[in-house]
């Protein structure tokens, strides 16, 4: 069984003219496998956005997690 979670992800590129590399974070779903081992994530950083017909505590619980996310250890691009 797959299972998702939001994570810290932090990536980089070369910058040219620049002897270090620009380096940035985001919150993305990473998807686990059945080791529990990260195994992918979603392209684009997490949003928080839900329907207007889900209950208000939805955007919360988002938050939430990914609040839950920023305690966890920060996960890198280049190790996927």
């Amino acid at each position: 069984m797959t299972t998702w979670d939001y994570r810290v992800i932090e990536f980089e590129t070369a910058a040219p003219g620049e002897a270090e590399p620009h380096r940035w974070r985001a919150i993305h779903e990473v998807f686990y496998n059945n080791d529990g081992q990260p195994a992918g994530y979603g392209e684009n950083p997490a949003d928080v956005l839900w329907s207007v017909e889900e209950d208000d505590s939805s955007p919360a619980n988002t938050l939430a997690r990914m609040q839950a996310a920023l305690t966890k250890p920060v996960l890198y691009a280049r190790d996927f």
